[in-house]
C-alpha cells in the first residue's frame, strides 16, 4: 500500500498491509484506524459471503433466503467500497499528497 500511495494510486483492493507512514517521514501521520476498520469489515463480508455460498451448496438454506442474504451482503459490500474510497482520499489529502 505504501508504494501505491506514493504513486498516487488507490489503495490496493486486496492489500493486507498498511501504509508505512513512518517511512514517508510525516511529522504528524493521519489517523488510519477508520481505514483499517473498513478493511476488516470487507474481510468479514467476504467471509460471510463464502459461508453463505457453502450453506447454499449444502442445501442448508432455500434459494429465496440465499438470494435475499446475497443481495444484502452485496449492498453492504458496495457501501464499504464507497466508504473505503472516501477514506483513501481523506488519507491522501491529510498527508499532503492530494493527487
Amino acid at each position: 500500500p505504501t508504494l501505491s500511495f506514493l504513486l498516487g494510486g488507490d489503495m490496493p483492493e486486496h492489500a493486507e498491509g498498511r501504509v508505512l507512514w513512518e517511512a514517508l517521514a510525516l511529522s504528524n501521520p493521519p489517523n488510519t484506524q477508520p481505514y483499517a476498520q473498513l478493511l476488516a469489515a470487507r474481510e468479514s463480508l467476504l467471509g460471510e459471503f463464502r459461508a453463505l455460498k457453502s450453506e447454499y451448496a449444502n442445501q442448508a438454506i432455500q434459494p429465496e433466503e440465499f438470494e435475499a442474504r446475497q443481495m444484502e451482503l452485496r449492498r453492504l459490500a458496495e457501501q464499504n467500497t464507497l466508504k473505503t474510497r472516501e477514506e483513501s482520499k481523506r488519507l491522501r489529502y491529510a498527508s499532503g499528497r492530494d493527487f
